[in-house]
């Protein structure tokens, strides 16, 4: 399976994964965010730290995907932290409005 660019946010019309969706892909899969409370800390550092665990994990894609989907705000989730989705979703935008 090829690897997405993590920078450039999915086509959330074709990638909405939903929650279901999501634990699914989770199912057998070893995922570094279980167990921990680094994902859901406020600290910029400990955010940084937890995405930089999640870049190892086999559902990093479904698991940013869900994020940017549902427009999550907390935590870090496949690989991106709540700052790195905002600033996703703002380049999306404006590559919507461009078009």
């Amino acid at each position: 399976m090829a690897r997405t660019d993590p920078r450039r946010p999915p086509d959330l019309a074709v990638n909405h994964h939903t929650w279901p969706q999501l634990v699914a892909a989770m199912d057998g899969a070893i995922t570094p965010c279980r167990n921990s409370s680094e994902w859901l800390s406020e600290n910029p550092r400990q955010q940084q730290r937890a995405a930089a665990l999640c870049r190892g994990c086999s559902v990093l894609a479904e698991c940013r995907d869900f994020a940017l989907a549902v427009n999550e705000p907390n935590g870090v989730w496949g690989g991106t932290t709540p700052t790195d989705r905002k600033a996703q979703r703002r380049r999306a935008q404006r590559e919507k409005e461009a078009a």
